[in-house]
């Protein structure tokens, strides 16, 4: 009768053990992702990222035309209405 090593040898066997140890690393590594992504979301709220860049993006859409300054000095949104500063 084989002895439990030359069994463990085998390579089905060690096939098994190694799709199983592939298993739990990609598990590890989607929890490790989640962590982090949800930790860089609540990083950015707290820090305020989050608020600048939505100000960032009103300012781009203010500066690709969205908004045209007249001379007279006040600000026409797209609706055509003049806004005095």
């Amino acid at each position: 009768m084989p002895s439990t090593d030359s069994l463990r040898n085998l390579p089905s066997q060690q096939e098994l053990r190694r799709s199983e140890a592939s298993k739990r690393f990609s598990k590890a590594m989607d929890d490790l992702q989640t962590a982090v992504f949800t930790a860089g979301q609540k990083l950015n709220i707290l820090t305020g990222y989050s608020d600048i860049e939505t100000l960032k993006k009103a300012i781009e859409l203010q500066g690709t035309g969205h908004y045209q300054w007249e001379r007279r000095g006040s600000m026409t949104g797209l609706m055509g209405r003049g806004n005095d500063l």
